[in-house]
């Protein structure tokens, strides 16, 4: 309202200022029943002039008379800032209002996020705030502020997001030492990109308040003019970004499948000379094994045995090379040399050459 200059227009534009409601935004108005309050506030003040000035005229006549010009300027001034919830006025219709909350949801998105919240705060804040202005969105029906508002809540949720790997990625660079180097890249890849989309997400915040304030189409118009060249901005920003981010997982693509495919090559080597070395330890095996022991069927006894052939008594002296028939139930091995048989116990036979030398050497004396 402008200032007013005179008793009548000062008193009426002070009253009607105290009367008038103040919104979050736009300008204070008055309902049109207020005005009749108004009128009778007026009214109630001749009174008191009258009651006062009783006993002379003129100067109840000069008051009289500046009252009734106040309330000729108060029906002026509330008619100007007045507005009926009814009234096609857009600050005042219910799709404004739906504006001004979406937009209200913003500023407490910048707001929380300024104030530095923590990951987990400001991702209960971002869903509730996509809930609210989702909904309130079927309630506006200015097309470019649906599409400023989406946007400007997409902004803060990606802003979320990377706020979210950025502090996985920090913790992960501390707990494996061995990929500090690549945990910390990918920490400072998200710490960027959180950067942008915070940025991105002021505009749009600021671009939505700026709309929903705006008086004239002309104006939101030209909002709309420069907000596009913001999005050329942003989007020439986020592709430098996404190609330096695809180059460096290219990389490590490239470096894992070259790790991978040294690794194999190692691995084949090691395999082929294990199994190199395991064939030629089963050769020695072999070899050992035909040296030592006495071939399959055959066993050595380490006493003197006596075998009988029919009614003839055959003594096989130590150490005497004997074929075997049968292995008996009783644990007894029966033998054969040169027709004449025997049972002879187990433990008197062995077929390990290097045991029966040792043998031979520790009863030599007893000889």
């Amino acid at each position: 309202m402008e200032k007013l200059a005179g008793y009548a227009k000062l008193l009426a534009s002070v009253r009607v200022q105290k009367e008038a409601g103040r919104p979050f935004f736009g300008k204070s108005y008055l309902k049109y029943g207020q005005r009749y309050a108004l009128w009778s506030y007026f009214l109630q003040l001749g009174g008191i002039l009258g009651g006062r000035h009783s006993a002379n005229l003129d100067a109840l006549w000069v008051r009289a008379s500046r009252l009734i010009a106040a309330m000729l300027f108060s029906a002026t001034f509330s008619v100007s800032c007045s507005r009926h919830p009814s009234a096609p006025v857009r600050a005042e219709t219910a799709f404004q209002e739906a504006e001004q909350a979406a937009t209200y949801e913003l500023i407490r998105l910048r707001s929380a996020y300024q104030a530095r919240a923590t990951v987990a705060d400001f991702s209960d804040r971002v869903v509730n705030a996509q809930v609210n202005i989702d909904s309130g969105m079927t309630r506006v029906s200015d097309a470019e502020f649906r599409n400023i508002a989406t946007r400007a809540v997409a902004a803060y949720a990606k802003v979320r997001e990377n706020w979210e790997l950025r502090i996985h990625f920090e913790e992960m660079a501390t707990k494996h030492s061995n990929f500090y180097a690549q945990n910390n890249q990918d920490a400072d890849y998200y710490k960027s990109m959180e950067a942008l989309y915070i940025v991105r997400a002021y505009d749009l915040t600021k671009l939505a308040e700026s709309y929903v304030n705006a008086k004239t189409a002309a104006d939101r118009a030209q909002l709309l003019k420069n907000a596009v060249e913001a999005d050329k901005i942003l989007e020439n920003q986020w592709e430098k970004k996404s190609k330096a981010r695809e180059k460096v997982l290219a990389d490590r693509k490239r470096a894992q499948e070259e790790s991978d495919a040294e690794w194999k090559r190692e691995n084949d080597e090691r395999t082929r000379t294990s199994n190199e070395e395991m064939a030629k330890q089963a050769e020695q095996a072999e070899v050992e094994r035909k040296r030592r022991f006495a071939p399959e069927g055959t066993v050595y006894n380490l006493k003197p045995v006596k075998l009988a052939s029919g009614k003839q008594t055959v003594i096989a002296s130590a150490e005497s090379t004997l074929n075997v028939v049968r292995k008996n139930a009783d644990g007894s091995v029966h033998v054969e040399l040169n027709g004449a048989e025997a049972d002879v116990p187990a433990d008197d036979l062995t077929n390990d050459r290097d045991w029966l030398a040792a043998y031979r050497s520790l009863h030599r004396d007893d000889n």
